[in-house]
């Protein structure tokens, strides 16, 4: 069967490759039937041998002769000939996989309801909706122009009253679905390149334990400086995320009381060290630092003002560690320390390198409007548990691969934050990922269908072709992906190797 339907739900909707080889079967078929004919005579030489040859010709000669009697003979031979026939055909069948498409009656009898009243949308069957309200992740593998805004995206927008995060690239899904979705939840578009855009800004949910502030710290600069695997290439975004987090604890700690670490003084706008202390080698070097300090005013544009700067880095990061005093937490005290030691091994031309990394990721959050969008927080991700809320990640064709570190943010956060807890009330959550390889890299997203049943969480990936998140994820976590997804929905496909690996999937 080639794969020429619209769509298939191959969870569902089980068929298989039915047009093998007639050859094959030609061959198998007279191989079976040599087989049979062999059997047979076996019968017919082990019936002559029982009842001895010699007595049968006797009976004849004694008895008039009647045809009937010598096709009953006969019969058992036919039959044993028949059946081994009959069983090769079924052989040849079961070689080419024994799927096939599924009935009302399969799809009623599965261990999950499939004509829920309300839930994620799969597909229609009999016109009415396939969907369930089990929260189970999906895989659409959709070629472009195949249709799979209209058949998956918006029936879900229109129908399930799950809360929603809805990655809106074209920004389409806002313009077609939103006025009809406000009239049952609350909804929100955060679109940072645009005026008039809902505000975020992820450090506002910033932890209050430095150990969970490591820890949040360390997964937004690892969106924001990706790595690919190769030990070559990663050096430099790991050393930006090391300087990133160094001046992102710089601007929490200064207004926050760090135990006796009272002595450096930072203020808004600009702020410096004079008079940190009595070491001559360091009381006559002033490394200004210009950055609002604080968890409330901490933004990616302050971080970015702030290393753009300040002049000589490496000599602030020094005497920021001299002045700095130990707390009563001797991990903050630890981390401090390695942070800055990692900054200070660098050689100046390796440094530059790292700094202009550095610089370079964060070059989209000097956009006017990035910086007033994601400056404050309209929301925060956990009205997303609290009530029923949609939040479109949405952005024009211009600007969509530009936003894609802030789309990757928003979404890896709040994964971690509805993964994080089991949920206390029944409000369940849907993450449409539409163009999801084209995103990036999202490491906690595609660990999201092994551990969201149970936190209430489901995630539609929306990609090209099965075989596509290679290219970003490598081969074995795409196969892991494609494994534990419950739903595979498949559009029609255009390659031969595409076709094959859906049919060997159906079974």
């Amino acid at each position: 069967m080639t794969l020429s339907t619209s769509m298939m739900i191959v969870w569902i909707l089980k068929a298989h490759n039915n047009e093998y080889s007639h050859t094959t079967m030609k061959r198998k078929f007279g191989f079976m039937s040599m087989i049979g004919l062999c059997l047979a005579y076996l019968y017919g030489t082990g019936l002559a041998w029982f009842y001895e040859f010699e007595n049968i010709l006797d009976y004849f000669k004694t008895v008039e002769f009647d045809g009937l009697y010598f096709w009953i003979m006969l019969l058992p031979m036919v039959v044993i000939w028949l059946i081994t026939v009959l069983f090769s055909t079924h052989q040849i069948k079961e070689d080419y996989g024994d799927a096939r498409w599924a009935t009302t009656k399969d799809i009623k009898s599965m261990d999950i309801d499939m004509f829920a009243k309300d839930g994620m949308v799969l597909g229609i069957w009999n016109h009415q909706f396939i969907r369930t309200n089990e929260t189970l992740s999906t895989v659409v593998a959709a070629p472009p122009g195949t249709g799979k805004t209209v058949a998956v995206a918006i029936p879900n927008l229109l129908t399930c009253s799950w809360s929603m995060i809805v990655n809106d690239v074209k920004n389409e899904l806002w313009e077609l679905t939103s006025l009809h979705r406000q009239k049952f939840q609350k909804v929100i578009r955060f679109a940072p390149t645009e005026k008039g855009s809902s505000c975020w800004n992820p450090f506002n949910e910033l932890p209050e334990s430095f150990g969970e502030q490591l820890i949040f710290l360390n997964r937004i600069s690892s969106v924001i400086y990706p790595t690919t695997g190769d030990p070559d290439k990663d050096h430099w975004p790991l050393s930006a995320r090391t300087l990133f987090t160094f001046f992102a604890l710089v601007a929490i700690l200064g207004n926050e009381d760090a135990g006796d670490n009272d002595d450096i003084e930072y203020n808004e706008g600009t702020s410096n060290n004079e008079g940190v202390g009595d070491n001559d080698d360091t009381s006559n070097n002033e490394y200004t630092i210009d950055i609002e300090s604080g968890r409330d005013k901490l933004t990616f544009f302050s971080i970015r003002k702030t290393i753009l700067s300040t002049e000589d880095i490496q000599g602030f990061a020094a005497d920021y560690i001299d002045d700095f005093k130990e707390t009563s937490d001797k991990y903050l005290n630890n981390f401090i320390f390695e942070n800055v030691n990692s900054i200070l091994q660098f050689s100046e031309k390796e440094f530059g390198s790292v700094v202009s990394t550095t610089k370079t990721a964060l070059e989209v959050f000097n956009d006017p409007y990035i910086q007033k969008s994601m400056a404050t927080s309209d929301f925060n991700i956990r009205e997303l548990r609290e009530s029923k809320l949609t939040i479109y990640l949405s952005s024009n064709m211009k600007d969509s691969e530009r936003v894609q570190p802030i789309t990757r943010l928003f979404i890896e956060l709040a994964t971690v934050e509805l993964l994080s807890d089991k949920p206390t009330n029944k409000q369940k959550v849907l993450i449409l990922a539409d163009e999801f390889v084209k995103m990036g890299k999202m490491t906690q997203l595609i660990k999201a269908p092994d551990l969201s049943r149970g936190q209430k969480l489901a995630v539609i990936f929306i990609m090209q072709s099965l075989s596509q998140p290679v290219e970003v994820y490598g081969a074995e976590v795409t196969k892991t992906l494609v494994s534990t997804t419950a739903f595979k929905v498949v559009f029609t496909q255009l390659s031969a190797d595409t076709m094959k690996e859906i049919s060997n999937l159906i079974g």
